[in-house]
Order: structure tokens, then sequence, then C-alpha cells
């Protein structure tokens, strides 16, 4: 019982439709395993396409602050030579 919030905190979230479909379509694909293959896989997917969002949002945060600062240090150069 006191286990199971920290174990759960690291689940991964996977859309009820894809691991409704999942299973269907992999049982096309690959007859027999695709059934058995399905739920492991589907999380898998799950986490690395998470995890490919958060880092195309990091690095876009990142080119953000890189234009911002540049902004910021052609105002600054401005401002000093008066211009």
């Amino acid at each position: 019982m006191a286990l199971q919030p920290y174990i759960m905190k690291r689940t991964a979230k996977v859309p009820i439709w894809a691991s409704i479909l999942a299973p269907i379509v992999l049982a096309f694909v690959i007859p027999f395993w695709g059934v058995f293959l399905a739920p492991p896989l589907l999380p898998v997917v799950c986490a690395y396409k998470r995890h490919l969002e958060q880092g195309s949002r990091k690095a876009s945060e990142f080119d953000y602050a890189l234009r911002r600062a540049r902004i910021l240090q052609i105002l600054e150069l401005s401002i000093e030579t008066g211009g």
C-alpha cells in the first residue's frame, strides 16, 4: 500500500483508443505474436513519443531565449552608441 504511489508515478500514460487499437492492428500485421507484443510495445512507443515532444519543446524554448538575448544585445549597443 505504501509503495503504490511510488510505483504509479512512473506509469506510462497511454490513450485508451491506442490500447484498444494497437492489439487489433498488430494482430493483422503479425498474426499470432502481434496480440502478445502490443501491450509491452505500446507504453514504450508512447513514452518515446512524449520524450521527443518534450525535447522539441525545450529546443524551441532555448531558441527563443537565444533570440531574446540577441535582441537585448542589439538594443544595448544602439543605446550605448546613441542610435
